[in-house]
C-alpha cells in the first residue's frame, strides 16, 4: 500500500516554500530579471512550482480514490475480536483475550484527513465525518476497554467450582 499523503505532501509544499521565497530575493534584482539566464530561471521555476503541484495533486487523488471505502470497511468490522499474543484468532479459541476491535488504520485515516484538510485540501464526506468523530469513537473505545477490564477482573475472581459451572457462559 502506498504511504499516507500528508507527510510527503506537507514535504514538496515546504520544499515548493523555499523555493519561492530564493526566487522572490531573486526577482527583486532587476539587473538579474532583466537577462536571458534571468527569465530561463523564472520559467524553469514555475515549470518547477507546476509539477510539484501536480506531484501533490496525484498523491491527494490516490487518497482520495480509496478513502471512503477503507473507512466504511473499517468502520464495519465487528467491535470485539479475539487474539492470543497479539495475533486474531477464532472467537471460540480457548484462553483466548477478547480485545476492542478499534483498527489503528483508522487512526491513521483521521489524522491524514486532518493534516489534509489543514492544508486546504477537499477531503472526501465520509472520511471528514470520521474524523468529526473522532473523540466520540474515542470516547467508544475507552468505555468498552474499561468494560472488558472489569468483565477480565470477575472472571479473574471466580474460584474454580464457579469458573467450571459457569464455563459455557464465559467462554
Amino acid at each position: 500500500t502506498p504511504p499516507p499523503p500528508a507527510a510527503p505532501i506537507h514535504w514538496s509544499h515546504s520544499l515548493f516554500v523555499r523555493i519561492r521565497k530564493t526566487i522572490a530575493k531573486f526577482q527583486q534584482m532587476d539587473e538579474l530579471t532583466s537577462t536571458e539566464q534571468g527569465r530561463d530561471i523564472s520559467r524553469k521555476f514555475v515549470s518547477i512550482s507546476k509539477e510539484i503541484r501536480h506531484y501533490e495533486q496525484r498523491l491527494f487523488e490516490q487518497w482520495k480514490e480509496t478513502v471512503n471505502a477503507k473507512a466504511m470497511e473499517m468502520l464495519k468490522q465487528r467491535i470485539f475480536r479475539a487474539e492470543i499474543d497479539g495475533k486474531e484468532v477464532p472467537a471460540d479459541t480457548p484462553n483466548a483475550k477478547i480485545v476492542v476491535n478499534f483498527h489503528t488504520e483508522l487512526t491513521v485515516l483521521i489524522r491524514e484527513s486532518k493534516y489534509l484538510d489543514r492544508m486546504g485540501f477537499a477531503v472526501p464526506e465520509t472520511a471528514l465525518n470520521v474524523t468529526l468523530q473522532e473523540d466520540k469513537y474515542h470516547a467508544y473505545v475507552e468505555s468498552l476497554e474499561a468494560m472488558l477490564r472489569a468483565h477480565d477482573a470477575v472472571v479473574a475472581s471466580l474460584s474454580p467450582v464457579e469458573t467450571e459451572l459457569l464455563q459455557t457462559q464465559t467462554s
